[in-house]
């Protein structure tokens, strides 16, 4: 089962291999555009998005394989988030419990 999704001549290797490769680009695309449309960013963001420059910049001059980014997944995944527009908004997680709802029952 393993191998029919990650070995190369699995069964399931080239929908994984796509759904991979199609992640990363929107990811990339998310923080490209975000940076570019950002008006004012704070001097944090610019600091990120320039060490992932300079992460980049390196491994592919120095090391010659793009392979070696997907440990800098993380550093790009969160400049995405910081350079996000507009933050989402979460659903409220708490709800009210009425009175005659609560009971004598052992506590979770």
């Amino acid at each position: 089962m393993v191998n029919d999704v990650n070995g190369p001549f699995g069964r399931w290797y080239p929908l994984h291999s796509d759904l991979a490769q199609g992640l990363w680009v929107a990811l990339l695309l998310v923080t490209g555009l975000g940076a570019l449309r950002a008006r004012a960013p704070s001097r944090d963001v610019l600091l990120v998005g320039l060490t992932v420059l300079g992460i980049a910049v390196f491994t592919l001059l120095f090391q010659g394989r793009s392979r070696y980014l997907l440990t800098f997944v993380p550093l790009v995944a969160a400049w995405g988030a910081m350079v996000r527009h507009r933050p989402a908004r979460w659903p409220a997680l708490t709800r009210r419990v009425g009175r005659s709802s609560r009971s004598a029952a052992a506590p979770l």
